[in-house]
């Protein structure tokens, strides 16, 4: 089931609107689908859940740099792949280990298997473009990403960046120590960003350009401010000028002392504090995914999934198109 959006235009000279048009509806063509539960083509895979068996399904999500989301089916042992149109198809065949999923610029995509420390990588058509080993010195990888070249980047939950080098490249351990980076996600100009709760609920973080000195590399240049209170505060990724989280928020009734976590997902331009995009993202679902939310493409989207009774509900928003939105200014 997809539901089709339309945009409107944008303003004069007359070839930009036609060509900004294009662009937005293309990148907007869908806003809501659900792939069903099964084995067809078009179809995720889950395993119901047991006594002491939780359920399993599709356990990552991405965005393709021409905003088709990538979708890791874990049990059927594939990527789907669902274009802009909202026709989706078996995109490449994955190790049935594989639980995470990026993609690259390029059209490229790699999933990562934490159980053989690997990553297989994947060209525009799918076929098999090499592996690359995670050292396991490198503690708590959280996720991967793809840059130019078929390039491997490892991030942990230090919120630190390491280069991991190609699968026709791959840099040697001490190589690959060097290449730290503070961050978890970088803008276009090469800052770092982060996120972290505070006593008050939590932050993004913008570090200033990298310099000559350690202390230069992890000094602060903007934070953006997020009400609490919070249970936790991820990065989800970047565009070229605009930070995307994962929030959950917690509240806890008086009466019952039960506890209610609400979780969202929230872009905002840095430097400006504008928010892009506030998506709910409703409980957990049937399970736990690893990635069930994620950014990208250009023009960039923000992409959530939720796993439901009848199949893995997604839900896509064109960052910058919330006209209900205002800009929220905040200090540096």
């Amino acid at each position: 089931m997809v539901a089709v959006a339309a945009l409107g235009c944008t303003a004069d000279p007359p070839q930009e609107r036609e060509d900004s048009a294009q662009a937005r509806s293309a990148i907007a063509a869908w806003q809501s689908a659900t792939l069903a539960w099964g084995t067809g083509d078009t179809e995720v895979g889950l395993r119901p859940g047991a006594t002491d068996l939780p359920a399993e399904g599709p356990s990552s999500v991405a965005v393709g740099p021409s905003g088709e989301v990538l979708v890791l089916d874990r049990v059927n042992e594939r990527a789907i792949s669902i274009a802009t149109s909202g026709a989706s198809h078996v995109r490449a065949s994955l190790a049935r280990d594989a639980e995470h999923i990026a993609a690259g610029e390029d059209g490229a995509f790699a999933a990562w298997s934490p159980l053989r420390a690997q990553v297989s990588v994947l060209g525009r058509d799918g076929s098999p473009a090499g592996e690359l080993s995670i050292p396991r010195v490198l503690r708590d990888v959280q996720r991967i990403e793809v840059g130019t070249s078929h390039r491997i980047f490892a991030v942990t939950s230090m919120q630190e960046t390491w280069s991991l080098g190609s699968p026709h490249a791959p840099l040697d351990l001490a190589s690959i120590l060097r290449s730290k980076r503070e961050g978890a996600a970088f803008l276009a100009d090469g800052r770092g960003v982060a996120a972290r709760t505070t006593e008050s609920g939590g932050e993004i973080l913008v570090y200033r350009a990298p310099g000559g000195g350690d202390d230069e590399k992890i000094a602060v240049a903007w934070t953006y401010p997020i009400a609490g209170p919070l249970a936790a505060v991820r990065i989800l990724g970047t565009t070229e000028t605009a930070v995307c989280a994962r929030i959950e928020r917690i509240d806890q009734d008086p009466q019952s002392e039960a506890i209610h976590v609400e979780r969202e997902a929230l872009c905002v331009e840095a430097g400006t504090g504008k928010v892009l995009a506030q998506q709910p993202m409703g409980g957990r679902g049937l399970y736990t995914m690893h990635e069930d939310a994620a950014v990208g493409g250009s023009p960039p989207v923000l992409v959530v999934a939720r796993p439901e009774a009848d199949g893995l509900h997604l839900t896509r928003v064109a960052l910058g198109e919330k006209g209900d939105l205002a800009a929220t200014e905040v200090a540096r």
